[in-house]
């Protein structure tokens, strides 16, 4: 009853304004019932949209095009505010975060905050949470510093719960040591949110509430708030926040080993990101249900996981390097605009300076005869000047030019080791397949063949079992060449498993090998770093047998944030920046390739007891 009566007040209360404006505006009235219906018909459109933006994003997208349209024919800011904000909220939803971001920005141009502040609120809020899931900080950042500004001096309290609320967000996300200023946020939002029965923004809140419980070491309470959560994300029928409570929540339960319960909660949120087609939240969602049936022991289903977060999070690398690449070409092309800029002003310059002193020289001229002399003399001290402008600008050109061509030269460089590396990866792989698979194939039909003859001709048998032995070497042979090119392990199983088989197979040459890393089973890199770094260590080990003849060696491989760290410790001296040899200068120069194509540095460093140590920091990015 309380609420039909609100809703009832609202309506007279939205009628009344309107009339009023209606009596204060200059407009005729039929303009403005015109810009009226306008406003009415974009509603509808962006209404259908929501509705349809959770099952059929193509059609949700189409009545999204037509707000747009008809808002841009009549000139209705607003209308097109809030279709750029529908726009850049369903790409949100899908994980097109990269094409969010343009329409949310767009929908900022239309509300400035002076016309509708609630409005712009809202859009800093959409346009925070793409920034995070992008991890751009120091953009959602700025978003949520004008969010909580305008929420300051509006007396809107849904707002700004909504706000610290997103703040609490930002903090655990992009500060996770930070987790006590995210509680702190927590503490204003959710009162202000219980006070006003904002249940959508109070399971917004709760949620993240849960998360930085659980950051503190406080599980029984988290799960609490995960609980209250989920319920309220239920009775609010909010899709997205629902998706990504049970896939917190089924996170959460398996961090506290309780399998099948986080199971069915990550199942339900399987089902829900998959109507809502969020790359992000999938790539999450499979890595939870692949590390929870490995915990099951059911590894099949495990692998089949993994495989699609593999997937996902390539989907995700590909967009976030395609928008890395625009902001690099952006900037590219403004430093280039601001040096021709800048030429410009100088040859102004330069040409202003020439007319100022012609014209100096025409009124001195006009003095007379007497000061010829004198004119002559500054006309001389001029041309000087103009002769060491121009000589300073040509020279300045020459700069600008030999670092153009410097930095083409490196680029150069660089493309050319990069498709040598490629190429000998690609020819390795190929000699590789083709030696295991076609001459391993016919070898092994030579071998049955044998077998056959002794049946047949028992008396040859002998002559028969030594070629039959001669056939196995070769097979070994050929199982040890294809290793060589391109090692199985490297391929299946990736850079750790592949070192330490490396390190095995040391030993029958002499060099016994202790090998040792840190949490790296299932780290997979980029093929072409793994192949180099394993490469590497591979020339390296070698080189210590041929020309150290060393006994003993030590190889750690440990990874610190975003960067690799590979030790090699041996019982002799080796590879010095000052070879001795031919072949230690090739050995050397080998190893240097590949830690300039890793982009990585490398130092060797004596040891006290006649030994030798290779450190070398190869740098991940976001590989």
């Amino acid at each position: 009853m309380n609420r039909a009566i609100k809703k009832t007040m609202i309506g007279l209360t939205l009628g009344l304004t309107w009339f009023i404006s209606v009596a204060q505006s200059e407009m005729p009235i039929s303009d403005i019932l015109d810009q009226t219906m306008v406003a009415a018909e974009i509603e509808a459109y962006l209404k259908y949209a929501s509705q349809l933006a959770i099952t059929q994003h193509e059609k949700a997208a189409e009545y999204l095009e037509k707000a747009k349209k008809l808002a841009e024919e009549n000139g209705q800011q607003q209308g097109l505010a809030k279709t750029y904000l529908n726009m850049g909220t369903l790409y949100t939803n899908q994980g097109k975060l990269s094409e969010a971001i343009e329409p949310l920005l767009a929908a900022l141009d239309y509300a400035p905050p002076k016309t509708d502040t609630l409005l712009r609120i809202e859009i800093l809020l959409a346009t925070s949470n793409a920034y995070l899931q992008l991890r751009s900080y120091p953009e959602a950042r700025k978003a949520l510093r004008e969010a909580v500004t305008l929420s300051s001096l509006n007396t809107d309290r849904q707002s700004l719960g909504r706000v610290y609320s997103q703040f609490a967000h930002f903090y655990w996300q992009a500060h996770p040591d930070s987790f006590q200023v995210a509680y702190q946020y927590l503490q204003e939002a959710i009162p202000i949110q219980t006070s006003i029965n904002d249940e959508k923004g109070l399971a917004n809140s709760y949620a993240n509430l849960a998360i930085t419980l659980e950051s503190d070491g406080r599980p029984r309470e988290a799960k609490k708030y995960y609980r209250d959560a989920i319920t309220l994300s239920e009775r609010v029928r909010d899709t997205v926040l629902l998706a990504r409570n049970y896939l917190n929540y089924g996170s959460f339960l398996t961090k506290q080993q309780q399998y099948q319960s986080g199971l069915r909660f990550l199942q339900k949120a399987e089902q829900l990101i998959n109507l809502l087609n969020n790359v992000f939240y999938q790539s999450q969602n499979y890595l939870f249900l692949s590390n929870c049936y490995a915990d099951l022991r059911e590894p099949e289903k495990a692998l089949h996981y993994y495989r699609r977060y593999n997937s996902a999070k390539d989907e995700i690398f590909n967009e976030q390097k395609a928008r890395e690449l625009a902001a690099i070409q952006n900037e590219y092309e403004s430093r280039q605009q601001k040096q021709a800029l800048e030429l410009l002003k100088q040859e102004a310059r330069i040409r202003q300076t020439e007319l100022d002193h012609q014209s100096f020289l025409q009124r001195l001229f006009t003095i007379g005869f007497i000061l010829s002399l004198l004119v002559l003399a500054f006309f001389i001290r001029s041309f000087n000047i103009k002769m060491k402008a121009e000589k300073a600008l040509a020279q300045k050109d020459k700069e600008i030019n030999q670092s153009r061509l410097d930095e083409l030269q490196k680029q150069h460089k660089i493309t050319a080791l990069n498709a040598l590396l490629k190429g000998e990866e690609n020819a390795r792989r190929h000699i590789s397949e083709e030696v295991h698979e076609e001459l391993g194939s016919i070898i092994s039909a030579v071998q049955f063949n044998f077998q056959s003859l002794k049946s047949r001709f028992p008396d040859n048998s002998p002559a028969i079992d030594q070629t039959n032995l001669l056939v196995n070497q070769a097979v070994s042979e050929i199982r040890r060449i294809s290793h060589q090119i391109m090692p199985g392990a490297l391929i299946k199983l990736g850079l750790n498993a592949a070192i330490g088989d490396l390190c095995q197979r040391m030993e029958k040459v002499g060099l016994e090998v202790d090998f040792h890393s840190a949490e790296l089973e299932d780290l997979r890199l980029n093929s072409s770093i793994e192949l180099t770094t394993y490469q590497l260590v591979q020339k390296y080990l070698e080189s210590l047998v041929k020309q150290s003849h060393a006994t003993q060696a030590f190889v750690q491989l440990t990874k610190s944030g975003q960067q690799l760290d590979l030790i090699i410790e041996a019982d002799r001296k080796q590879l010095t920046t000052k070879p001795n040899s031919d072949e230690e200068t090739f050995d050397l120069h080998s190893i240097e390739s590949y830690v300039n194509y890793l982009d990585a540095s490398m130092e060797i460093q004596p040891k006290r007891t006649n030994g030798s140590m290779l450190k070398v920091s190869i740098p991940l990015g976001n590989t």
